[in-house]
């Protein structure tokens, strides 16, 4: 879906047939797998605290099934961000749609695609390529999208044909930007970043091991530092991708609600 999301007809599909090719059923499919993963990672630790120290070939297994289920799960997000980003980059209607939840066919919007994009960043805020990607879909869904007329409407003070905004309803006249930044998206995105770089600098603390690498560890310690060469470079991207979107967020912006305090002093 995320390689053809670019073609007129899988655009126009998910439009003619929501019922069968509506956003909304990836953002559900996100939701879902999401709800399953807590739930997984809940039972996890009820089953650690009752089998402490359990170094047995079960134990062993059961370990590798978890983290191989926390893999899948976390793919499903990063392919899930990809694809939303994808069908709605140059198409300004579809990313409103997307970021805000709207109804398709017979299926009501429970949940925006901001909202899931953000619960699924901060669930798996120590995978750099969710981020990675869940950055770079939010960045597409509000890209140059000036706030000024939204900020005004949000403080309940009228609108151009006189209309007093809803305070308590996120989702009306809001455009995504305004809805990420109540959403408290700018401390959410600060913070995912924070947790890739954190990593990264841990990871180049220990660099200095490989090169006392014993003849029999040295494939070991390539294949270790090749990782970390791919965590770096990942990380870049997170860092570009976040630092574009607040900065895409923060330059136009009057009204200074909702924005963390650490960054409006600044």
């Amino acid at each position: 879906l995320a390689l053809t999301a670019k073609n007129p007809s899988v655009q126009h599909r998910s439009i003619s047939n929501p019922d069968v090719y509506g956003i909304q059923i990836v953002i559900d499919i996100m939701v879902h797998s999401l709800k399953r993963a807590k739930a997984d990672a809940n039972s996890n630790s009820n089953d650690n605290s009752n089998n402490n120290n359990n170094k047995n070939r079960s134990g062993e297994k059961k370990n590798y099934e978890r983290v191989e289920k926390e893999s899948i799960a976390a793919e499903l997000q990063r392919k899930a961000c990809l694809y939303l980003g994808a069908i709605s980059d140059g198409n300004s209607a579809m990313a409103h749609a997307i970021g805000v939840g709207s109804e398709s066919g017979s299926k009501k919007s429970s949940m925006g695609g901001l909202e899931a994009i953000l619960q699924s960043m901060l669930w798996f805020r120590y995978h750099g390529e969710v981020i990675n990607w869940a950055l770079w879909a939010l960045f597409i869904l509000c890209y140059d999208e000036s706030g000024t007329e939204d900020d005004k409407t949000s403080t309940k003070s009228s609108g151009k044909n006189g209309e007093h905004g809803n305070g308590d309803n996120m989702n009306v006249g809001k455009t995504n930007q305004n809805l990420l930044v109540r959403m408290d998206g700018i401390d959410k995105i600060c913070t995912v970043m924070r947790n890739i770089l954190h990593d990264l600098q841990k990871d180049n603390d220990d660099d200095s091991g490989d090169c006392n690498a014993d003849d029999n560890d040295l494939r070991k310690a390539a294949a270790t530092r090749s990782a970390r060469m791919a965590q770096k470079e990942n990380a870049k991207e997170v860092s570009r991708h976040g630092l574009s979107l607040l900065f895409d967020i923060l330059r136009q912006r009057q009204n200074f609600e909702n924005i963390p305090t650490y960054m409006r002093n600044k």
